[in-house]
């Protein structure tokens, strides 16, 4: 396997000012590729290396749903259930139609919840008071924040539709609830430790921090990149495990996780994490063809438009459906995700490929005015992507 054309594809990226980037790539249970580009500081004089921590944000979903169709998996929790068996306040959600407030007839249900088609969304502020009330209340725990999105008026009927949202944090409420366990805890049993993972989780003490990349926001109109706090917004605080959008960690070991998905479920030394047939279920399109329209447009320039065509969304995760269409190089059945700094994890279960990318800038996305401007997640990410599987075709 010759992987010059993607290390060199890197290191251009940063010659042409991206700050930083990171990639992991796993072939079965074996790493086969693995750089680091461009530094860690804002000076450039501490060069990216392994150790290197970043926020996941949205990447955080993938260990969610792993957790939730754990509990699938030994009948604790049915992908069906109404949401309200587990958080009672969920019997009965607010939702908009035609501008007026209307209550729910039939219960939201934990498939809505982790496919985004409950209508629940990322609205704060003024549009989810009760939401934004709780998440600044000191030591704010996850079960109170799931509390609080109840009350809120969400974006349309449950499973009329679709719009990313955060029905990742309420399942990780569900999961504290059957578990009996703070979510972070459970997680911490089921997949760090038989998998060896250290260097992620929800709350970075002292030391992680002091290894933190720094982070920046793009500025697609002339390709800038500038230095912002580096700081996750999904963290409430110190009690609150954000399922959506609250891990940190860096691609030596995130890929632990991806490397098992992409190898059947099972670590080297025998461990089971999931069975084959809970991660094909979890890699198969959930959404009819009106909400994958709404999956495929997001509002992205029409330059773009075609990032998401020949993907579907299945259980939490993106899911390939159509390589025709999509134009990309993996399987049908590959699945990930990707996060608001630019993070990226890929999944390939009939390759046995496993990626996973790092790169710490928010907004990385195309500016229309600046045809030099680029977008991490239409542009960067497809790209990696084939340059991975040429790598591995061609060994």
């Amino acid at each position: 396997m010759n992987f010059s054309a993607l290390q060199t594809y890197l290191d251009g990226l940063v010659r042409d000012g991206l700050p930083m980037a990171q990639i992991v790539v796993t072939k079965g249970h074996k790493v086969v590729f693995s750089h680091n580009a461009g530094h860690t500081d804002t000076e450039k004089t501490v060069p990216a290396s392994d150790d290197t921590l970043c926020w996941c944000f949205s990447n955080s979903k993938v260990y969610t749903v792993v957790c939730l169709m754990r509990l699938v998996e030994e009948g604790k929790i049915g992908l069906d259930d109404p949401v309200s068996r587990y958080l009672p306040e969920y019997a009965e959600v607010s939702f908009l139609r035609d501008g007026a407030v209307c209550k729910t007839q039939k219960p939201v249900t934990i498939r809505q919840m982790i496919t985004m088609t409950s209508g629940l969304s990322y609205k704060r502020r003024a549009e989810y008071p009760h939401f934004t009330e709780a998440t600044a209340e000191p030591g704010v725990t996850t079960r109170r924040v799931a509390e609080a999105l109840a009350k809120d008026v969400w974006d349309f009927e449950p499973g009329t539709d679709y719009v990313y949202g955060l029905g990742h944090d309420v399942i990780g409420a569900v999961i504290e609830v059957v578990t009996g366990m703070r979510f972070s805890e459970y997680m911490k049993q089921l997949i760090f430790d038989p998998l060896g993972i250290r260097d992620t989780g929800f709350h970075p003490d002292a030391e992680q921090l002091s290894r933190f990349a720094a982070m920046y926001r793009y500025d697609g109109t002339d390709c800038s990149f500038t230095p912002r706090a580096p700081i996750n917004d999904f963290c409430f605080s110190e009690n609150y495990d954000g399922g959506g959008a609250g891990l940190f960690s860096c691609p030596k070991e995130y890929r632990k996780l991806l490397t098992v998905l992409a190898c059947g479920g099972t670590t080297e030394d025998g461990y089971r994490l999931l069975r084959p047939e809970t991660i094909r279920q979890m890699a198969t399109n959930q959404l009819n063809e009106k909400q994958l329209r709404a999956y495929r447009s997001d509002g992205v320039p029409k330059e773009l438009s075609s990032g998401k065509l020949g993907y579907g969304y299945g259980l939490g995760v993106r899911v390939h459906m159509d390589p025709a269409q999509s134009g990309r190089k993996t399987s049908v059945g590959e699945f990930g995700w990707d996060g608001a700094a630019g993070a990226y994890s890929l999944v390939d279960p009939e390759k046995q490929l496993a990626v996973c990318y790092a790169e710490h800038v928010r907004h990385h996305v195309f500016e229309a005015a600046n045809p030099q401007s680029l977008d991490v997640y239409r542009m960067i990410h497809p790209t990696l992507t084939d340059l991975v599987c040429e790598a591995i075709e061609n060994g």
